[in-house]
Formats: C-alpha cells, sequence, structure tokens
C-alpha cells in the first residue's frame, strides 16, 4: 500500500484528449495501479493498493481519498507502468469488476486495452473517458494500438455518468490480464520466476576423467584434518 498526494495540472486535459497520460508518480515497471482525476485537475490526498503484474492471472487494485472527492474530470484509467513495452500489444487486459464505495458498479459494455502514450510505452485501459473510443484499424505500421476480447461492446465509458458528476470515497477495480506468458520471450523467465534447465551448452566429452584431483568437500576437509594432527603428533613425538 502507498500512500500519495496526487498532482496534475491543466496539461493533462490535453494530454488526456490525445491519447496520452503522465503517471505522476515513479511507479516501477509492471505495476498497476489508477489513476483518477478530479474536478479542475487538481491535487488530492489519497490512499493506494497496487499490483504488481508479472504474469497471466486476476488483480485488484483501489484508491481512497481522505475525503468525499466530489465531481470528476471525465479521464479514469487503470494503468499498468511500461506494460507496452515489457509485454507488448497482443496482450489483454480487462476489467471484470468496479465497486465504487462498496457498492459493485453496471458496466456498460467491456473494456479494451490500448498504450497510453505515442511512445507505446505505457498500457492503459479506460474506465471513463469522455474523449477517446476505441479503433481497432492497424496503423501505416501496421501497429493495431487497441485490443479487447469483445470489440463489439468495447467502450472507453464502462461505468455511468454519475460517477463524474459524484465522484467516490474508495474506488475498488478488479482485472484480469491475459496473454503475458505466450508473449514473453523465449528463455525470459521473470513473468514467472521459473528457471528452465540449460539444454544448450554443449557437453565436453573429449576431456579424460581427472584422478589425480585432490578430494574436494567434506571429505578432503576430513583427510586434511587427519594430515594435520599426523603432523602435530609427529612434532610431540621428535620433541620428546
Amino acid at each position: 500500500m502507498k500512500i500519495r498526494k496526487f498532482f496534475a495540472g491543466l496539461a493533462a486535459a490535453a494530454l488526456a484528449v490525445s491519447t496520452m497520460a503522465i503517471s505522476a508518480f515513479a511507479y516501477e515497471p509492471g505495476e498497476a495501479h489508477l489513476t483518477v482525476n478530479i474536478a479542475g485537475w487538481g491535487e488530492f490526498e489519497k490512499t493506494e493498493t497496487t499490483a504488481m503484474v508479472k504474469e497471466d492471472g486476476t488483480y485488484t487494485v483501489s484508491l481512497t481519498a481522505a475525503e468525499p472527492t466530489g465531481a470528476l474530470e471525465q479521464f479514469q484509467a487503470l494503468l499498468i507502468e511500461k506494460g507496452e513495452e515489457l509485454y507488448g500489444n497482443t496482450y489483454t487486459v480487462t476489467i471484470d469488476k468496479i465497486v465504487i464505495d462498496g457498492k459493485e458498479q453496471e458496466l456498460s459494455g467491456s473494456s479494451y486495452t490500448c498504450s497510453s502514450d505515442a511512445g507505446k510505452v505505457e498500457t492503459r485501459v479506460n474506465i471513463y473517458n469522455g474523449w477517446n473510443k476505441p479503433s481497432f484499424e492497424a496503423d501505416a505500421d501496421g501497429y493495431i494500438d487497441c485490443r479487447a476480447k469483445d470489440q463489439a461492446n468495447a467502450t472507453a465509458t464502462l461505468i455511468s455518468a454519475d460517477y463524474i458528476a459524484n465522484g467516490f470515497t474508495t474506488i475498488e477495480v478488479t482485472f484480469t490480464v491475459e496473454g503475458i506468458n505466450a508473449a514473453a520471450p523465449a528463455g525470459d523467465t521473470t513473468t514467472t520466476g521459473e528457471t528452465p534447465a540449460d539444454t544448450t551448452a554443449p557437453t565436453d566429452t573429449t576431456a579424460p576423467a581427472d584422478t589425480t584431483a585432490p578430494e574436494t568437500g567434506a571429505g578432503a576437509g576430513i583427510a586434511l584434518a587427519g594430515i594435520a594432527v599426523a603432523g602435530l603428533m609427529l612434532a610431540v613425538t621428535k620433541r620428546r
């Protein structure tokens, strides 16, 4: 859990319109968090719970304002820090449930995944974005920014406009990530924590077994201890 104050300037409005966003804090790569903007793009004190996304699965993030926020701006989203850079533009993030002040909200459609900046670095899933709508067409470079499991019902305004008008004290979002495991580069085990056996290293069968090497480990330690004791006894004998 991290406690931060939220700072956002008027420039954030322009960035939201152009499908770009600024993370006001230093989140770690792969860290999922909510970005919430109050009216006037002002600052407010909040407590938030984030989640590190490293593999496919279901995660929950939340945000609690120190005081009721009142009206909000029309740009609210779930972000995964450097998600596009880490996992490419083939994995999907589907919002399963949104709970506001303890009440689960009825979703108006399905979520879609996209990048939140022209550099295709951050991953964004709109919760309520009055300026955007999904486009599943490829650009001149063949890049498809938006992707969704349910394209027909994909929307940038998942919940009622009442959320924008009334604000909240606590918002909790549960989402499912799919496609990270398949998108991970071959040999990259950072998403699962497993280390596969190395089968690429050649086996040297030409070198003869070394039978003259001294003993190692516990056996060698015992042998050396015996030699030391024998030497000590010999020294004592000679002195007598």
